[in-house]
C-alpha cells in the first residue's frame, strides 16, 4: 500500500470519528434549566398628603438583574403586575438602577435563588420624597 493511500484512509477515519462525536450526531444540546423572577416595583410615601395614605403603589423604573452570566437590564412598567424575566437557574441580585422619582432610595434584593421551573417574586420599594 502506498503512503498516499494510507494517509487518505487515516484522514477519512479521523473525519468520521469527529463527525460521530459532534453534538449534532448526539442530539440537541439542552439549554440551561430556566426559572423566572417576577419583579414588582413600588413606591411609598410622597408629598403631603401621601399619595395613597401610606399604602405602597406601583411605580415604573429600570431594574438590573445580576447573576453569574452577567447583568440584564429590565424596564418595569407602572403596573401592579410588574415584569417577569426568564433566567437560568442560579443566584441573582436585583436592584433599581433608574427610577422616575427624583432622588429616591430604593431597596434591593439578593441573593435571590431561582430554581428550574420556579418563579421567585421580588418586591423592590422606593421611598418617594
Amino acid at each position: 500500500m502506498s503512503s498516499r493511500m494510507t494517509r487518505t484512509g487515516f484522514l477519512a477515519l479521523a473525519a468520521l470519528a469527529v463527525a460521530a462525536c459532534s453534538p449534532a450526531q448526539q442530539g440537541k444540546i439542552s439549554p440551561a434549566p430556566q426559572g423566572q423572577i417576577q419583579i414588582l416595583l413600588q413606591g411609598v410615601g410622597g408629598p403631603p398628603p401621601p399619595i395613597t395614605n401610606g399604602s405602597p403603589f406601583p411605580v415604573s423604573g429600570t431594574v438590573e438583574v445580576t447573576g453569574a452570566d452577567g447583568t440584564t437590564t429590565v424596564d418595569v412598567p407602572n403596573s401592579a403586575g410588574g415584569r417577569t424575566v426568564q433566567v437560568p437557574a442560579g443566584a441573582y441580585t436585583v436592584e433599581v438602577s433608574e427610577q422616575g422619582i427624583a432622588d429616591p432610595f430604593c431597596s434591593s434584593a439578593g441573593p435571590v435563588q431561582v430554581g428550574a421551573g420556579s418563579t421567585v417574586t421580588v418586591t423592590l420599594t422606593c421611598n418617594v420624597p
